[in-house]
């Protein structure tokens, strides 16, 4: 089994204070200052662009690439509040923006389902584009993990991962309230709370739920 290779891309800068590793040679050495994973990319022919950023080309996903600084993976996590889409693979066409860190996408009963899980909201998101998200019902806790049976939709719902749901929408919504761990089961038809099983001690998330017939 061939399996993908990782590589650095590694940028180095002129040391300029004469401390030449080979003797007898009056250079400034190159020495590297920082080092960026690429991840399995196949990265080839590095270049500069004419702002000094790094660009090289992906093999692996047949495209240019850059280097980024920063929190990179992280950065959104400046958008958690209404950064989230909902995309549409057939075409490439985004039919649902202004979410809150959503998971967990299903089809159940002729809609798409989705957790707006930054406002602890399950909700249905229209297919077409024209009406976005469309809330079903309000959630105690960063809801995660979605599965059905019949008209019963499954729930998982965490606690704060820090003491504190900064930075979404379901802080300000659950003041005075303690988050949630554990499973929630909402009708789809009503919306309205039939069971619910709290989880607490250790356990503080719960990232997917799954429903096993029989």
């Amino acid at each position: 089994m061939h399996m993908p290779t990782f590589a650095h891309v590694l940028s180095l800068e002129r040391d300029t204070r004469g401390n030449s590793p080979i003797r007898g040679l009056p250079v400034d050495p190159y020495a590297p200052q920082l080092s960026h994973m690429t991840g399995p990319v196949d990265a080839h022919d590095i270049g500069l662009s004419s702002e000094g950023e790094v660009i090289f080309v992906s093999s692996r996903h047949n495209c240019l690439a850059a280097t980024t600084t920063g929190e990179g993976l992280f950065a959104w996590r400046s958008q958690m509040a209404d950064g989230g889409v909902v995309i549409d693979v057939r075409d490439n066409r985004e039919i649902c923006s202004g979410l809150s860190m959503p998971h967990s996408p299903r089809f159940h009963g002729g809609h798409l389902w989705v957790l707006n899980s930054g406002a602890g909201e399950l909700g249905t998101v229209d297919r077409s584009g024209a009406k976005g998200f469309d809330p079903i019902a309000t959630l105690p806790g960063l809801a995660r993990g979605l599965a059905f049976h019949q008209h019963v939709a499954v729930v998982g719902l965490s606690r704060p991962r820090y003491g504190t749901f900064t930075g979404f929408p379901l802080e300000q919504r659950l003041v005075g309230q303690v988050p949630w761990c554990g499973l929630q089961f909402i009708d789809t038809r009503s919306g309205a709370l039939v069971h619910w099983l709290r989880l607490e001690g250790s356990v503080a998330e719960i990232y997917d739920v799954a429903v096993l017939p029989g």
